[in-house]
């Protein structure tokens, strides 16, 4: 039985500086508001994706296949290597399926994996804005060395989490997303690169996952090929229908 791979990516300058941004007190939370509106222009994607997947005892797999997603939160992979695998998430539970063993995994909210973060990095904030969440943004500040971004601290209050986040002042897209612990440990960060511009949006072509589990720091890099934006995705392809005899476990017992 095969067992779950993947536990959900220049020249130095010669002088570094930091552009200081100054806002008045009610504008962070209204160009946050801008930003949301601006990454929610991604309603689906149909694409192929590369898959490198380090865990904590520093080996790498690799994973192939055809990814699908949509606003709704809902997406699906047909991987075709290394073996035939379906994962499919149609809102409110996953599946994991391996056809040739007839075996499928479901899981819950605290044993799902981690490391897609959805088409839409900014979702989880789009109606938190005026109950659950507080912006502080920390000005306009150098990332890397030459792109210039929005910095901006958010507290989730019913997580009890703090998110680090960078967007980029001119293509107006996430660099990097990262969530933090109270006591400032990191146990999640997203950062994204690559940006193609396809259809008038920039996506990005790359994107790096970092996660902390009970065995260690997990890395899953995702490379997209061939990337359709916003083309209509049939609804059923988030439901599949398994087999009478499949063998159905839940992951983590």
């Amino acid at each position: 039985m095969r067992c779950l791979s993947i536990t959900y990516i220049f020249p130095i300058a010669l002088c570094l500086f930091v552009i200081v941004g100054s806002l008045r007190a009610d504008e962070p939370l209204s160009l946050f508001r801008e930003l949301i509106k601006e990454s929610a222009r991604i309603h689906t994607i149909d694409a192929e994706i590369e898959q490198h997947i380090k865990g904590p005892d520093e080996s790498i797999e690799l994973f192939k296949g055809r990814y699908r997603a949509d606003s709704l939160g809902r997406f699906r992979i047909d991987y075709h290597a290394p073996y035939r695998q379906i994962v499919v998430h149609n809102g409110k539970t996953m599946h994991w399926y391996y056809p040739d063993d007839k075996l499928l995994y479901t899981f819950g909210e605290e044993g799902r994996p981690v490391g897609n973060p959805g088409i839409n990095p900014l979702h989880e904030f789009s109606k938190k804005l005026a109950t659950s969440i507080e912006v502080n943004y920390l000005g306009k500040n150098l990332y890397g060395f030459f792109i210039v971004a929005h910095h901006f601290s958010i507290l989730v209050k019913d997580r009890n989490v703090l998110i680090d986040l960078w967007i980029d002042v001119k293509r107006r897209v996430v660099l990097s997303k990262v969530v933090l612990n109270r006591a400032g440990q990191e146990m999640l960060k997203e950062v994204y690169g690559g940006h193609k511009r396809i259809k008038g949006i920039f996506f990005p072509l790359r994107v790096d996952v970092y996660a902390r589990t009970n065995k260690g720091i997990t890395r899953n890099t995702t490379y997209y090929k061939n990337v359709r934006l916003n083309r209509r995705l049939k609804g059923d392809i988030f439901f599949v229908r398994f087999p009478k005899d499949v063998k159905t476990r839940r992951y983590g017992r």
